[in-house]
């Protein structure tokens, strides 16, 4: 079965994008997090406390800024579909699956 994609929700793709941004940026903060209290330990406790913001930082920062890329991705793309036609897909119609 082919169908095409015409429009995407800005909204509903935002909220994919920034649980994907927060995603992101939790990984890229307990890693620079670490990274940050290693190496900053040297230096007293302030590696410690940016170790810390950067775990709270990240997440924060990456849902945000996904948040918006995702809301004007959506934009763009109903505003680009709308004028060369949307993404072309295709899908199987199974119907009722066999499982064993």
């Amino acid at each position: 079965m082919r169908t095409v994609l015409r429009r995407i929700e800005p909204v509903s793709l935002a909220k994919i994008y920034g649980a994907l941004g927060a995603l992101y940026g939790l990984f890229g903060g307990l890693v620079g997090g670490c990274v940050a209290a290693t190496v900053g330990s040297q230096f007293g406790n302030g590696g410690a406390s940016l170790g810390l913001l950067a775990v709270i930082l990240y997440p924060v920062m990456g849902a945000v800024f996904g948040f918006v890329g995702g809301f004007i991705g959506g934009i763009v793309y109903n505003f680009l579909a709308d004028r060369v036609g949307g993404v072309e897909m295709e899908f199987d119609d199974f119907g009722e699956m066999d499982i064993l």
